[in-house]
């Protein structure tokens, strides 16, 4: 009985660390996250829960072999861990390992067959490969999976950008932010076919509404700038370029 109750007090002091980390984490204060993790894996170093958040965190951290150690050590525990599998793909597409990211991806739908992020993610590198048309089959299967998923729709107008066909580009961004209005990232991209365009005043509207969703936007600034600058207004252009320093030196 005492050893049980033993293993209750690790479990929960485990899951307490563990949820600690997540909060860390949902608050990109990756730091902590990383350190409440290590504490609930030092309570129950098979907890493979633990092991992909942290390999997560990792990541974001640019820790990106430590990261893929750690997330290989959560499948090894759990190995039908689909989101693991996905988020092992993602650090090594951050590697530019595009051959193990689709493997991984491709281990993680055979698993869960409807799990659009690894479709979605499978996507973005076989268009890193070049591999066009297997690309725009993956980002199809995402849309008949979830015609609702905004990420698609980015990494679509990503897509059509990358390949010149501007219209079809701004299409599937503008049905991105329909989807998630908050969407910064999508504004910037916005701004910079309008900026292409010759559209300043659009691509100005465009980076200031990204900024307003992410404050802490170092490339929408630059870019800001820069259309700043092409419209002559070289005082509030230096301003913009100074922040985005400032925010990534």
């Amino acid at each position: 009985l005492k050893a049980y109750k033993n293993c209750i007090s690790i479990k929960l002091d485990a899951e307490i660390f563990y949820n600690m980390g997540v909060i860390f984490q949902q608050q990109e204060k990756f730091d902590e996250a990383v350190k409440a993790y290590k504490n609930a894996l030092s309570l129950k170093p098979n907890y493979p829960e633990a092991l992909n958040n942290h390999g997560v965190v990792l990541k974001y951290q640019g820790r990106i072999n430590e990261s893929i150690e750690v997330l290989k050590k959560s499948i090894l525990l759990k190995p039908d861990f689909a989101e693991a599998h996905t988020n092992l793909g993602n650090s090594f597409q951050e590697q530019n390992n595009m051959d193990e990211a689709i493997e991984a991806y491709n281990n993680a739908t055979s698993i869960k067959p409807d799990y659009v992020e690894a479709y979605n993610n499978k996507g973005v590198a076989l268009k890193i490969q070049g591999k066009f048309e297997e690309a725009l089959q993956a980002y199809k299967k995402v849309l008949s999976l979830n015609p609702n998923y905004a990420d698609v729709y980015n990494n679509m107008g990503d897509f059509f950008q990358d390949q010149g066909k501007f219209d079809e580009s701004m299409e599937n961004y503008k049905k991105a932010l329909s989807i998630k209005p908050e969407y910064a990232e999508v504004y910037n991209k916005l701004g910079v076919i309008y900026k292409n365009q010759g559209k300043l005043d659009k691509s100005l509207e465009a980076y200031n509404k990204a900024i307003s969703l992410k404050p802490n936007y170092a490339e929408a600034y630059n870019n800001l700038g820069i259309s700043l600058n092409h419209q002559g207004n070289l005082d509030k252009a230096v301003e913009a370029y100074e922040k985005s320093i400032l925010l990534k030196p």
